[in-house]
């Protein structure tokens, strides 16, 4: 019974590709500590956008985090240089587009600022979220003007992209709680 479930849990060990140690990488990024029931949260996230098939149990998900924790910084470089390599692959082949409409300004992007966000403009600009609320006139422009070296745009794409994180982890935390209600 005792060499039955070692050999199950191994199995489980050995099916990690590639795509699932960045998915778990993504996820424990997504889910910092704290998270409640974070590792249940990372196995129900990795379960619901693997590709290999395989459901991934909260020990699984936390027995891999603490393997790949002890992996020297060389083997940490290559699996992030393969995940950047992945997603350079992805996102630079867009295919043409159908019309030759051309973006409006509210989406297109271009002179926006593509720099990363520092943790100093990230508090910049949540200090002014908070200074300027919701029914403030020229409200972006205020916290554009808040946010040294970002233009509106960069504000409100980054405000976006905030609001789906925090959707994206109160749907997966809600998901994890409804199973443990089972």
């Amino acid at each position: 019974m005792q060499k039955e479930r070692e050999a199950e849990i191994q199995a489980r060990q050995a099916g990690w590709n590639e795509e699932d140690l960045q998915l778990l990488i993504k996820a424990v990024n997504l889910f910092p500590a704290g998270t409640n029931a974070r590792w249940e949260v990372i196995a129900d996230y990795m379960n619901t956008h693997s590709t290999s098939g395989m459901k991934r149990t909260a020990k699984d998900v936390i027995n891999k985090a603490k393997n790949l924790q002890r992996l020297d910084p060389v083997q940490k470089d290559e699996i992030n240089r393969k995940a950047f390599e992945k997603f350079k692959k992805e996102h630079t082949s867009v295919p043409p587009s159908i019309d030759n409409a051309v973006p409006s300004e509210r989406f297109d992007g271009s002179d926006g600022n593509a720099a990363p966000w520092t943790t100093e403009e990230q508090k910049l600009l949540e200090q002014a979220l908070k200074t300027y609320p919701v029914n403030t006139p020229e409200r972006w422009e205020k916290i554009a003007a808040a946010v040294r070296g970002r233009s509106k745009k960069d504000c409100m794409k980054r405000y976006k992209e905030l609001v789906e994180m925090v959707k994206a982890k109160k749907a997966a935390q809600e998901q994890v709680a409804a199973k443990n209600k089972k």
